[in-house]
This record gives structure tokens, C-alpha cells and sequence, in this order.
């Protein structure tokens, strides 16, 4: 039997806005995303936790007032459960919270889209993330850039923007921004001034930590149906994996120091 589930309904069954349109917008880049092996993962899950009401995402139009693009939101509540069918090794659960999760997109783009999702995978992992040994890497990867410009770029945005978040932020916000800029390379957002085999190889370790990462906690936990079905979306010319990371010499990348250009904050202020 041919599989019905199309995981773009699925979302747009999450998902809420005042006008239909900004839905039918919302759900082009998703598909669009969709279309790169490199985020199929993340997409199914993203579905997985749509379809299990754990994830609504709400699209607003952008106001000229608004310091963010985006953002999500952590909900923390108590699951109630039926006491006479749990089973002793499952009481712990009345005292855990229950995470859902509430992602607002004010601008519909990509790398907008894909950074708020890079906040709820993180909040997913926690306890099997080391943010630390995470920065760390980042970090490495930054310094053994050669090119001075795009080193210091990179430092800016990860580093010397992301150090005034509030510290149980900060590494949400840097796996967020990891994720921005797959999504802003030439390739999927289009005006990128950079590969995506160019940034993978510049951030080498950092992306065999993630990959790994959601081989082991982010994969299992999609549902079968959904990642079968979503093969749909696939591309036969977007060919960019986690596995590409071609060895070039990153400081000879021409247009490298225009990476400023591509790479901004998508939260002018931090804090909210």
C-alpha cells in the first residue's frame, strides 16, 4: 500500500497564522529545505514532534517594530497519565516535565526558520549534549581557519555576539546559528557568499559532532512513516551531505571575506 502521509500537511497542521498565505510561504521553504539530505533528519523529527503536538509553530507577518525575526518558545507542564496502567519503573514520570515547544517565524526565510528549529533540537537533547565540548569545538574549528578576515568574522558571530546572551543561552543560541548559516550558504538560501562544502570543511569537527549527534538521539526517535515519506522532497541535484567535507584549502576560497555579508544575528537584541 502506496504511504499517504505527506509531512508538509502534517506541519501545516501545527502550525497557525492569520492569513492562509503566510502558511502556504511558510511550508514552500520548509519544502524547500527538504530538498537537501543535510537537513532531512532534522525536518523528520521537526514532523515527528508536529504530529505529536509537541511543536506548533505560529507565522507572523514582520513588524517594523520587531527586534527578532524569530523565535522559540519552551513549555514546561506536567503529563497527566492514567496512575493504575504505569508501571513502577515509570513513576519517575509524574515528577518530570513534559517539554513542548512553540517556534514563531515573523520572517519566513530559511535561515530564519531553520535557526529557530536549531533552538528546539538543542532543548531536545539536552542531557545528551555537552554544550561545553560543543563551544570548545567551535572554537577550534575558528582558529584554524588561516584567512584573518574570515576568522574574525566567524569569532564575531559565534563568539563575541553570542558571549552577551545570558550564559544558560549562550549554547542554545550558538547550535542555532550553526544550523542559520547551512541554510544561508549559496546553495540553499541563494545570496550565500559560501559553499555548503565550504563551510563544512571549514567547521570540520564541529559538524562530525552534531552528525553524530543526531544519529544517535535525533534519528531514533522519527517515526518510520515520516521518514520514508519525506524521500518525496529530495532532490536529485542537491547532492550536499553531512559526509561532504571535501579537503580544500579553506583560506583560498575566493569571496571568503564577503562571508560578513551572508552571516548576521537574527535577534537584534538577546535578551528577548
Amino acid at each position: 500500500m502506496k504511504n499517504s502521509i505527506d509531512p508538509l500537511n502534517i506541519i501545516k497542521e501545527a502550525s497557525f497564522a492569520e492569513d492562509s498565505y503566510l502558511i502556504e510561504r511558510f511550508l514552500s521553504k520548509i519544502k524547500h529545505l527538504y530538498q537537501y539530505d543535510i537537513f532531512k533528519d532534522v525536518l523528520d523529527f521537526v514532523v515527528t514532534r508536529s504530529r505529536e503536538q509537541i511543536l506548533e509553530f505560529s507565522v507572523k507577518e514582520s513588524k517594523f517594530f520587531d527586534m527578532d525575526e524569530g523565535n522559540c518558545h519552551t513549555i514546561r507542564a506536567a503529563v497527566p497519565q492514567n496512575i493504575l496502567s504505569r508501571t513502577l519503573s515509570s513513576l519517575k514520570s509524574l515528577i518530570l516535565p513534559s517539554k513542548k515547544y512553540k517556534i514563531t517565524i515573523k520572517k519566513i526565510s530559511c535561515d530564519v526558520i531553520i535557526h529557530e528549529i536549531g533552538h528546539m533540537i538543542e532543548g531536545e537533547l539536552e542531557g545528551s549534549f555537552n554544550g561545553q565540548e560543543f563551544s570548545s569545538l567551535i572554537q577550534e574549528d575558528i582558529n584554524n581557519i588561516n584567512n584573518f578576515e574570515l576568522k574574525n568574522t566567524l569569532n564575531n558571530v559565534f563568539i563575541v555576539e553570542v558571549s552577551v546572551y545570558p550564559e544558560d543561552q549562550k549554547t542554545s543560541e550558538l547550535f542555532a546559528r550553526y544550523f542559520q548559516l547551512l541554510a544561508t550558504s549559496k546553495e540553499v538560501g541563494g545570496a550565500g557568499s559560501f559553499t555548503l562544502t565550504s563551510f563544512l570543511a571549514a567547521f570540520k569537527d564541529t559538524t562530525s559532532y552534531i552528525q553524530q549527534l543526531i544519529k544517535d538521539f535525533i534519528v531514533p526517535q522519527s517515526a518510520e512513516d515520516i521518514k520514508s515519506a519525506s524521500k518525496q522532497y529530495l532532490s536529485e541535484k542537491p547532492k550536499n551531505t553531512w559526509s561532504e567535507q571535501r579537503v580544500q584549502s579553506f583560506h583560498k576560497i575566493p569571496g571568503s571575506s564577503s562571508w560578513s555579508k551572508s552571516i548576521k544575528s537574527i535577534k537584534e537584541d538577546p535578551f528577548q
